[in-house]
């Protein structure tokens, strides 16, 4: 009698643990709108396109846009993408490379003149001949530069070929992808994804702490962005999203000069350490991180004693890794503030309440295996 008892006891507490687990692991989920209801989206050029509800196909052009459908769980609806959507080294667009390798997808031209025609055949080919997408219902979604899009002829083209077309490409701000990713999370699954909140809550989190910290104005660090090209180093200008995700985890970006017409310019980087001192923290792209020569100049130019910190590709990009990004810039700027942040002392970047709910969950599970021991010895 003992040992049922003592059975029945234990059977109790391990059927309560599974309803604690369950309450405690949430997995996140889409939210504000429903499969099949309509909407309309408008582009950053004034298009509007209305749908009955996610679309079944899409393409993308520009790799960032491509990063981001595939984030929101969607892969399998593009039909076709820019070739560097398929050639990045990210392990992100494998499961699009596997789609292409299956002959499901078509990855080969670009938005510039050496691949634009091909890019064109590509979407039509699919239209046409496989019969994968559907010009009335589906739709392409564009992002590059004016020169190629608009007096290139691409968006033109496409409309009057009778495709739905969509445009992305005055990107510049942290909030500017925020408001992408939602619009594309409507497109291609009917809701606005928990990434959008999720990615609002990292710039208010930093906001907050920072404010409680007493972090404001000419407290905040300074820092700036720094790439390599045309055989010089660049630094941010406003409208660099590096810039911008500088800015949104709360960083004095101290390279913006609103005289300078490019998101970067040339600059002397020795300088700008002699005049704003060491304690200033330089993002560098992942040109210069990957290129032993382009990191030595760097360090040449700044010295070992200022902190360099490098940044992902898909960081600096119209993608829901925008907010990694920030993490990662706000732990390196204040790492005293958001230590969970700072990828010096943890590569860990999941959700911080990932982290708790399965804390809490392992918590619960070592109790209920106590309770029941104590009641087998007992008994």
């Amino acid at each position: 009698m003992a040992s049922d008892n003592t059975t029945k006891a234990c059977m109790a507490l391990f059927i309560a643990g599974l309803f604690i687990i369950s309450a405690l692991v949430v997995i996140p989920v889409d939210t504000d709108g429903a499969d099949g209801a309509g909407f309309t989206i408008t582009d950053q050029k004034g298009n509007e396109v209305s749908f009955d509800g996610p679309v079944d196909h899409i393409v993308t052009v520009g790799k960032g846009i491509t990063a981001t459908v595939i984030q929101l769980g969607a892969v399998d609806k593009i039909v076709v993408a820019d070739k560097y959507s398929n050639t990045d080294e990210s392990s992100l667009f494998d499961a699009f490379r596997a789609r292409v390798s299956e002959g499901k997808a078509t990855a080969g031209g670009t938005i510039f003149d050496s691949g634009r025609e091909s890019l064109k055949a590509e979407i039509i080919d699919a239209a046409d001949k496989e019969k994968r997408f559907d010009r009335a219902k589906d739709v392409v979604l564009l992002t590059g530069s004016d020169t190629y899009l608009v007096k290139g002829g691409l968006i033109d083209f496409l409309k009057n070929e009778g495709f739905r077309v969509l445009v992305w490409n005055d990107v510049y701000e942290y909030d500017d992808i925020i408001a992408l990713v939602k619009d594309i999370s409507m497109i291609v699954t009917g809701k606005v994804s928990s990434d959008v909140d999720d990615m609002k809550a990292v710039k208010e989190k930093v906001s907050s702490k920072l404010s409680e910290n007493g972090i404001i104005d000419a407290k905040k660090t300074k820092a700036f962005y720094v790439t390599y090209s045309g055989n010089v180093f660049k630094v941010g200008n406003k409208g660099s999203i590096a810039t911008s995700m500088i800015e949104a985890a709360g960083g004095n970006a101290i390279t913006i000069d609103t005289s300078k017409k490019g998101t970067t310019y040339e600059r002397n980087l020795t300088e700008i350490i002699e005049t704003h001192g060491k304690d200033v923290v330089i993002f560098a792209d992942n040109t210069i991180m990957k290129n032993e020569k382009y990191l030595s100049d760097l360090r040449q130019a700044v010295g070992n004693d200022v902190k360099v910190v490098g940044l992902n590709p898909l960081w600096n990009n119209y993608s829901i890794e925008s907010m990694e990004g920030v993490k990662t810039i706000a732990g390196a700027m204040y790492s005293d503030i958001f230590p969970e942040w700072d990828t010096s002392k943890s590569a860990d970047s999941s959700d911080d309440n990932i982290i708790i709910y399965v804390s809490a969950a392992v918590g619960a599970c070592v109790l209920i295996l106590c309770a029941a021991v104590y009641l087998m010895r007992r008994n």
